[in-house]
């Protein structure tokens, strides 16, 4: 009696189906790009042109990586420095906001932003309407608080 061999043949059919998959195409792509492209040659930059970042690499394969599946440098670079000044400013504001703080609280004469100015109208009306229900209550019917307080003229009824 012998062991099974199932496992060995089938690991084998695996590795040999993802070598042809993979290995060997990709072995011939870039035999063939290095043979026909070949790698790149320095030249003269003419004035006002200035490269992009794929172009300072040698191999057609690294050039293809770079410009589309490598983020440029120089982009990252700014949008880090971007990130920095933001908080920075952050920093800045808060430090602000804390020196107000500290002497909203040491002066104690603002009232901060937690102030909600009200508006006139309502205190206005609401005054009107009281002296209209003390005259009322004290049975000194008043004319001109009824005027005041209706303005269409009309009953409180």
């Amino acid at each position: 009696m012998r062991p099974s061999v199932y496992q060995w043949r089938k690991f084998k059919d695996q590795l040999h189906f993802y070598i042809m998959l993979g290995v060997i195409p990709l072995t011939v792509i870039t035999t063939y790009v290095n043979v026909t492209v070949g790698p790149a040659e320095l030249t003269e930059i003419p004035d006002g042109y200035e490269p992009k970042h794929w172009e300072y690499y040698k191999s057609p394969i690294s050039r293809f990586f770079a410009k589309y599946v490598i983020h440029d440098k120089r982009i990252d670079y700014e949008g880090f420095v971007c990130y920095m000044n933001e908080e920075s400013e952050k920093m800045i504001m808060k430090k602000i906001e804390r020196m107000v703080r500290d002497f909203m609280k040491y002066r104690a004469d603002y009232k901060s932003w937690y102030y909600r100015p009200v508006d006139g109208y309502h205190i206005r009306f609401e005054r009107e309407e009281w002296k209209y229900v003390r005259d009322y209550l004290t049975g000194q019917k008043d004319a001109v608080a009824e005027e005041n307080f209706f303005t269409d003229g009309g009953d409180p009824k």
